[in-house]
């Protein structure tokens, strides 16, 4: 009764009432935003609140607008979740801009990360700071399940030139002494010794628009074909260095001497090793690692990308299933080191080509693996299925090496071309491996806002000719979602990048839901597989109602499955209804689901009758304590299957982990510590200190019988392998500690596995860092063969400011013991390195390092040993001129062998980034693990030092003769 008008204004999509009396004044104010329908939503790239660079120094930050069909985004603090689809470069948490926000990564889950949209109405994606430019594409998932492709293209920022690196050269003559047998028989000889190296990395403008970088290393052993490419650094091969804010890249990766990189905007080329990145279709996709020539270019009209190089391996696809627990998982070939792509995919249940969700892996962050004994450890659990029961398959694709050691061209590229204002893209591709070859063609059309379509088509040629070919029409509106798709696969097909599941069938389909009301919807899909070998398809239909209220969903629908396998036909009519209901406000939710069959013709294998009911007890608003139990018959066997465990509510399965921690103090960014936590699993986090996650798997068969089904894309609910898995895990931190711990447990018909990993981390405080880890994994078969894989480790490091002094230490201890054919093998390894630098005074400094290794095989019952021990000094006489005294030893306890070194020499600046040194060794010894600061040989040495900078580039400074 109070007012008598209403002013009404819009932001973005927020509405604003305010309530006024006669005079205008307000009385209230009411703030709602406008209904964000969710429907057609689109995601795109806004470049003029981007920050598209990747120098190195500065956070790259992607802007993309959210929208329906009204054009309206989201309202300020919606969350959603988006994807990387490559793994070369890093989300970062929020810099503390409320305006900005990004997303933390500990909030990373099945490969996914969080978003949130910021008060202007975007979304801002930040990313650590990079020197790779390139493409990246980010996968925004939207409403029911939709995705929208955004894509942006990190450019190279020009600056000017910068070079680092040095030239060294020595010679020297060595002597032999002492036991000249034992070290002949270490590999000394007499002689004149040489050795020199080039070393420098430069980078700069050319041209104007260009950037150059180049590096070069004449002393760089050849090295495995990828190790550097995404600047992957095991954190267990150097010493702790956690909380120092540093990060550790590699800006020229290439397994040979040299490395080179041209690039301008939107183009590069490089000569080095890189990712073939042939991604953008699926026939012909090819994403291998390799070593020699690539190109890329982006335009708004012509895009390509191409590449050639020489290789002796080939490319190895394995799939594997999860079997509830961290592994080990054992590949079919022996991998080339740093070659692994690793990917966890869920898969249709009724078809195992069809892939519902991906997640690509990082090593050291989400696994390990061991190149010589061919294993996959994660850091975490991989379930068998997810939680609607279809199987979860560890994808691993990588590098071995070829039987035959001659040397095969590997080439290929694809060239698109865009038009009709970008609504139109067809691109033809060409892959050769030696005398393999492929050749596809490819095009997408956006006809308009409701109709997309897509078509390939490729031809294989290997030892058979085989063609491919897939069509998919998609159209969108307010009421219909219709989805038409038509497949082929030929045996033989590809260059072993296509999943097998695929090969040598058939399949077409058409799925549609139709909006009812906004509660109400109807669903029906129809598909027919066949096999291109044989008479054997699989025709399946299907028709349901969906009704959704507060707090409860109710779906009934009518399945048809017709099969014709090895000549005999069978059919299966059945009825599915499923149900889920929350009490006490969505804390307590309930689920069943039933399949019952109503009519069958023939064995019912591949359309069970089956039970499953659940429940869902909520922790927190993103956490949930759940318990599955299915039960299902057919005329073979009857199965259950039983799940208990802890999930997210935001993103279904897997594991949220703890990758990056972020340490502020007092709130202040400016002021905060990084550090890493690997492999932390937090389901539950029950407060800022503790975090748990828990996950129990049981399946159980009763009776089996012997089923031939259609092909490799049927599979059954469960595992044929019954088994009980459990696994527990833990993490803490607090001040100074951060700690995780996993104990996991299978028991199977096949084995019984049982491993335990533990890892613990002192965060840095001025000058401190410790880290220790243990992981214990034993494994019985049902033959009485046995496994027990043990490694400890620990490692310090103290770096003190009051004292001038560096104190690193790194213990570690591998123990494998194995029964096989009642025949027991055993190895031990033990390491300890110890270095110490200490700076007396401002001329002298202190050297010293002590190294021991001890090795047990089963051939030996004692240890062998060999340790070495290093001391240097070096005084400063003036600016100029040092001097410096080194003496050492290296021992092996077992052959009592021992060699020796010391010397005396004197150091000499002439001129400025130059040091000559003259040196004699009284004693000496050669060996390559230990030797290499040192010259350690015996007899007089020169060695000669210069340091390359970019002073020496002066000579691109210089003017031409047009002034220029």
């Amino acid at each position: 009764k109070r007012w008598t008008g209403v002013d009404i204004t819009q932001k973005h999509n927020m509405l604003t009432a305010i309530l006024q009396d006669k005079s205008g004044k307000e009385l209230k104010r009411i703030e709602r935003y406008v209904h964000f329908t969710g429907s057609s939503v689109k995601a795109s790239l806004v470049p003029e609140a981007s920050v598209l660079v990747a120098d190195g120094i500065n956070r790259p930050v992607i802007a993309i607008r959210l929208e329906d069909e009204d054009g309206f985004t989201p309202r300020p603090r919606t969350i959603g979740s988006f994807s990387l689809d490559q793994n070369h470069w890093q989300v970062v948490g929020s810099n503390g801009n409320e305006e900005a926000t990004s997303v933390d990564l500990n909030k990373s889950q099945n490969g996914k990360y969080e978003y949130k949209v910021s008060d202007d109405g975007l979304v801002r994606i930040r990313l650590e700071p990079t020197v790779k430019s390139g493409h990246i594409n980010l996968n925004m998932e939207l409403a029911d399940g939709k995705k929208s492709l955004v894509k942006a293209w990190l450019e190279p920022a020009l600056r000017d030139w910068i070079m680092v690196g040095f030239a060294s050269g020595t010679v020297g003559h060595k002597n032999l002494s002492g036991n000249m047998q034992s070290l002949s028989d270490l590999g000394q000889t007499e002689g004149i010794y040489k050795d020199s190296q080039v070393s420098f990395f430069a980078k700069g403008r050319v041209k104007g628009d260009y950037l150059l970088t180049i590096a070069y290393d004449s002393d760089k052993q050849k090295g495995e074909v990828g190790e550097q490419l995404n600047g992957v650094i095991d954190p267990e091969a150097w010493y702790t260095l956690y909380g120092d804010e540093q990060q550790q890249q590699y800006e020229t990766p290439s397994s040979s001497k040299l490395y080179v990189k041209l690039e301008k905007e939107q183009f590069y080329a490089l000569f080095g090793d890189y990712s073939t990145g042939m991604d953008v279709t699926e026939l012909g996709r090819y994403e291998r690692v390799l070593h020699g020539l690539k190109s890329s270019y982006e335009g708004e009209k012509l895009k390509y990308t191409a590449f050639a190089s020489e290789t002796n391996r080939r490319f190895q696809r394995d799939e594997l299933q999860g079997d509830g627990t961290s592994g080990l998982y054992y590949l079919s070939r022996l991998p080339v080191t740093n070659s692994e792509q690793v990917t966890i995919e869920t898969r249709d249940r009724d078809e195992l080509g069809t892939v519902l969700s991906t997640r690509t892996l990082n090593r050291y962050i989400d696994y390990e693996i061991d190149y010589d004994a061919k294993t996959l450890f994660f850091k975490f659990p991989v379930s068998g299925s997810d939680d609607e029961f279809n199987p979860i398959f560890i994808v691993v694709g990588y590098e071995s090496e070829s039987e035959s050691t001659e040397k095969t061209i590997a080439l290929g590229g694809r060239l698109g071309v865009t038009g009709l204002n970008d609504r139109l893209e067809v691109g033809v591709t060409y892959l050769r491996e030696d005398d393999e070859q492929l050749f596809g063609l490819d095009a997408q059309l956006e006809i308009n806002e409701n109709i997309r379509f897509k078509a390939e088509a490729a031809r294989s040629e290997t030892e058979l000719e085989a063609n491919a070919w897939k069509a998919e029409v998609e159209y969108r509106d307010d009421q219909w979602n219709a989805r038409f798709f038509a497949k082929q696969q030929e045996t033989g097909f590809g260059l072993n990048q296509q999943s097998s599941f695929t090969e040598g069938e058939r399949n077409i389909g058409l799925t549609t839901r139709y909006q009812l009301t906004e509660q109400q919807s109807l669903v029906a899909a129809m598909s027919i597989l066949k096999k291109l070998d044989n008479d054997d398809q699989r025709i399946k239909r299907s028709l349901g109602w969906e009704a959704k209220g507060k707090g409860s969903q109710l779906s009934v629908g009518y399945h048809q499955l017709e099969e014709q396998v090895s000549g005999d036909k069978k059919s299966s009519d059945s009825l599915r209804v499923g149900s889920t209901k929350s009490f006490n406000g969505g804390k307590i939710t309930l689920s069943g689901q039933l399949e019952k069959a109503v009519d069958s013709v023939g064995s019912t294998e591949q359309n069970p009758d089956r039970l499953k009911v659940g429940i869902d007890y909520k922790l927190s608003e993103k956490v949930s304590l759940f318990t599955e139990q299915e039960f299902s018959r057919n005329d073979s066997s009857k199965q259950s299957n039983t799940r208990v465990g802890l999930k997210s509510n935001l993103w279904q399965g897997g594991n949220v982990r703890t990758d990056l921690v972020q340490d502020k103090s007092n709130g202040d960014v400016s002021n905060s510590r990084n550090y890493a936590v690997l492999g932390l699993s937090q389901h539950w986090k029950v407060d800022d200190h503790l975090q748990f996650d828990l996950n129990i798997d049981k399946a159980k068969t009763i009776e089996w019988l012997d089923y031939s089904p259609l092909s490799d894309s049927s599979t059954t609910t469960i595992n044929a392998d019954d088994y009980l898995s459990v696994s527990l895990g833990t993490g803490w931190n607090n001040k100074d500690w951060s700690a995780t711990a996993r104990a996991e447990y299978r028991d199977s018909e096949a084995s019984n596995r049982r491993s335990l990993q533990y890892k613990a981390i002192r965060k840095l405080g001025d000058h401190y860092a410790v880290a220790k880890q243990a992981r214990v994994i034993e494994t019985k078969q049902a033959n009485g063969d046995s496994k027990r894989q043990s490694k400890f480790g620990f490692s310090a490091a103290t770096r003190s400011k009051n004292y001038d002094y560096t104190l690193l230490n790194q213990l570690d201890y591998e123990s494998d013991v194995s029964v096989t054919s009642s025949i027991k093998s055993r190895s031990s390894k033990f390491i300890n390195n110890l270095h110490y630098n200490h700076k007396v005074g401002k001329k002298l400094e202190l050297s010293l390092h002590h190294g021991i290794k001890l090795n047990q095989s089963e051939t030996a019952d004692d240890w062998a040993v060999t340790d070495t021990l290093q001391l240097g000094a070096r005084f400063d006489l003036n600016e100029s001129w040092d001097v410096s005294a080194q003496a050492g030893y290296l021992h092996h306890w077992d052959t009592h062998t021992r060699s020796d070194f010391a010397g005396l020499s004197i150091g000499f600046s002439p001129t400025k980034n130059t040091r000559l040194e003259l040196g004699y060794n009284m004693h000496g010894f050669n060996d390559d693990d230990f030797s290499n600061e040192n010259y350690t040989h015996s007899g007089p040495y020169i060695n000669i030092n210069y340091l390359l900078d970019q002073s020496l580039l002066k000579i691109f400074d210089r003017p031409n003769l047009n002034g220029e």
